[in-house]
This record gives C-alpha cells, structure tokens and sequence, in this order.
C-alpha cells in the first residue's frame, strides 16, 4: 500500500463576498426594473397624448371639409403636385435610349419636348437631305416602342455653320405618341 500526501489545502468560499455579490445583482436588477417601468409608463402617457391630438384633429378636419371651396381648392392643389411629380418621374434616360435606336448618320435633333398631359414627344430635327430624313422617318416608324408618329411640318431652310457657310438642310417636326 502507497502513501500520497496532498499538501494543497482548499480555500474556504469567501461567504461575505457572495453576500455582497448577491447584494449587488440584486439592486442592479431592482433599478433595471424600475427603469423599465419608468419607460413604459413614459410610452403609456405620450400615447394617451398623441390619441386625443387625432382625435381633436379629426373633428377639425371633419368641419373643415364641409366648406366646399376649400376643397375644390384642395383638389386643384392635389392635381398641381400630382403634375409636378409626373414631371420629375420622367426618364429622360428611356427616351434618349429609344431615339437613339433609330439614329440615322446625317440627323441633327435641335429640341425634345415632352407633352405630359397629351403623353407625346415633340423632336425638331435637321436632315442633310431628303433621302436621309425619309430613312430616320423609316426608322421611327418601324420602332415597336412608338405607337404613331406624326410629321407635323417639313420645310427645306438655309443655315449657317461654324466656318460661315450657308448650308440647304431639310428641318422638320415629328409628333410621337407612345414614347413614354
């Protein structure tokens, strides 16, 4: 039979220190609930508050709409901001992607005006010559996208380039229903 001796002596649990540990978790969770309930009763009021604000709202809103002009006035308001959003909803991007796809070499577009209430697209156009504007009128009218495009005017003027010259071109107006 072997003999082992263990030197090492046990340390007795600090039982104050467990004492105060415990102490401690305890108040620490006390005012954890006390903030809480602080909290919700904060929520609880500013509920309560913002529920009688609506409805004293809605009774003021209820005898507003009575008066007919002001909502006509209303409505006319609705409408110009309804306009205001179709026009900054517009992609100028998806147009120019279009005209684009039916280029012809030997075209000159001078403006693009959109008509929001008609949904057409309004382009002034310079051609070099006749069988040049007749191919990019080809092109419009072949493209899927455009449902009808009218020729508006047409008429053959003289203008100046860069270097001074006086050049014949063919100016023209289309009307493009469906380009947006």
């Amino acid at each position: 039979m072997k003999l082992t001796v263990n030197l090492a002596t046990r340390r007795p649990i600090d039982q104050t220190g467990l004492r105060r540990l415990r102490t401690i978790l305890i108040v620490m969770a006390c005012l954890w609930l006390v903030v809480i309930l602080a909290a919700m009763a904060v929520v609880g009021w500013r509920h309560h508050s913002v529920t009688v604000k609506l409805s004293a709202l809605r009774g003021q809103t209820s005898a507003e709409t009575g008066a007919a002009g002001d909502s006509q006035a209303l409505q006319d308001e609705v409408r110009k901001a309804e306009q205001i959003l179709q026009r900054r909803s517009f992609r100028w991007s998806l147009i120019l992607d279009h005209l684009e796809k039916t280029w012809v070499d030997g075209i000159q577009v001078r403006s693009i005006e959109p008509d929001f209430a008609k949904k057409t697209l309004a382009i002034k156009v310079l051609a070099k010559n006749d069988a040049v504007f007749r191919k990019y009128l080809g092109n419009l009218l072949k493209y899927d996208a455009y449902s009808q495009v009218l020729l508006l005017r047409q008429e053959n003027v003289d203008i100046k380039d860069d270097a001074g010259r006086t050049l014949a071109v063919l100016s023209c107006e289309v009307r493009i229903q469906g380009a947006f």
